[in-house]
């Protein structure tokens, strides 16, 4: 699994929402949000923007960037 898949993961089950919900509102199935975080497939930049607003964290967030001032991971 990659480490995008992990995270997006991580955020889908600490919001609250089951699934469905969270695939209804990006607009795709609940496949494809499955492909989506076991590692099958990687959204596109139109689904990133969604899933960031819906998981309510940044784009950096679920892309793993570092912060400015930080040498971590997110």
């Amino acid at each position: 699994m990659t480490d995008f898949a992990l995270r997006l993961d991580h955020l889908c089950q600490n919001t609250g929402m089951r699934r469905k919900e969270i695939a209804k509102r990006i607009g795709v199935s609940n496949t494809t949000l499955s492909s989506y975080t076991n590692g099958r497939c990687e959204p596109s930049i139109w689904v990133l923007d969604r899933l960031a607003n819906v998981l309510d964290v940044s784009t950096d967030e679920l892309l793993g960037r570092k912060k400015e001032n930080d040498h971590e991971r997110v």
